[in-house]
């Protein structure tokens, strides 16, 4: 009937509508909860994925030790290209997982995370603290690469978000609509792909990108703020450490040794996923 039509297309639009402000305004709270930040209902399951992160990073890291030795005795060249190849690869891998204590419980925000314990690592500065202080800082040709960069972040989280809503609001859909039994499951399957396609092809290379770029502007410019707080710079990699912690002390506290006690913490040993004291 027209009737059942008309309300059929009036819920369908009032869904469009309704979707639009939740991903305006729940942005954030999905970008979070894409990275692996849940409340603490989630934490079995939390448990669980960081458990098999970390089981993945091991056998990551003793494959990554175990080429290292094999590249070092290797004679042939064919084999040893072979293998360069297959330790790139692992390395990378390693990269994009942070250190035990800072592994979130999905890919998005291992990526993310593992940016910030890279930079906390190797010069002592917390990213999330000294981030308001340091975009101030920043030359305009790093700020536009890191605001596009950021922008593609949170438009394929949105993507991702619409993908996710796609399968919410098909079944709803179907209990207002006159259609056959069949229809939603194609429909739903086309929603998983998408939620899957954008994930993994759109998001996690959006992510990649942005860290290494954060990572890449404090290497070049983390001098910046030492010069805005009047404090010297350590050309010393292992003394710039102790002072990049004292420096975010003094950002977020407003005085030199102050307990910073650093959202971002990591061992003190070598790593691949550092290449030094991190």
């Amino acid at each position: 009937p027209l009737a059942l039509q008309v309300v059929a297309l009036v819920a369908a639009a009032g869904l469009i509508a309704v979707s639009e402000q939740l991903s305006k305004g729940l942005a954030l709270g999905v970008t979070r909860l894409l990275e692996g930040y849940w409340p603490r209902l989630a934490s079995r399951p939390r448990g669980f994925l960081v458990g098999r992160v970390l089981a993945a990073r091991k056998r990551d890291y003793e494959r990554w030790e175990a080429l290292n030795r094999e590249i070092s005795e290797e004679a042939d060249e064919d084999l040893l290209e072979e293998k360069q190849l297959q330790y790139n690869d692992v390395e990378r891998l390693l990269h994009r997982v942070p250190l035990e204590s800072g592994v979130m419980p999905t890919r998005f925000g291992n990526v993310m995370r593992a940016a910030e314990i890279r930079i906390a690592g190797r010069y002592g500065l917390d990213p999330v603290r000294c981030w308001p202080t340091f975009w101030l800082l920043l030359p305009e040709l790093a700020r536009t690469e890191i605001a596009d960069a950021r922008t593609q972040v949170d438009a394929r989280t949105q993507a991702w978000f619409w993908a996710a809503l796609f399968c919410l609001w098909t079944p709803l859909l179907c209990l207002v609509m006159p259609i056959t039994w069949w229809w939603p499951w194609p429909m739903l399957l086309i929603g998983l792909s998408l939620v899957a396609i954008v994930y993994y092809g759109w998001l996690l290379p959006a992510a990649t990108t942005y860290s290494e770029l954060l990572d890449t502007v404090f290497g070049l410019y983390g001098g910046e703020l030492y010069k805005a707080f009047d404090q010297p710079m350590p050309a010393d990699p292992d003394r710039q450490r102790a002072a990049g912690e004292s420096l975010t002390a003094l950002i977020w506290h407003g005085q030199l040794g102050a307990p910073a006690k650093q959202a971002t913490r990591h061992k003190n040993k070598k790593t691949p996923l550092t290449g030094s004291n991190g």
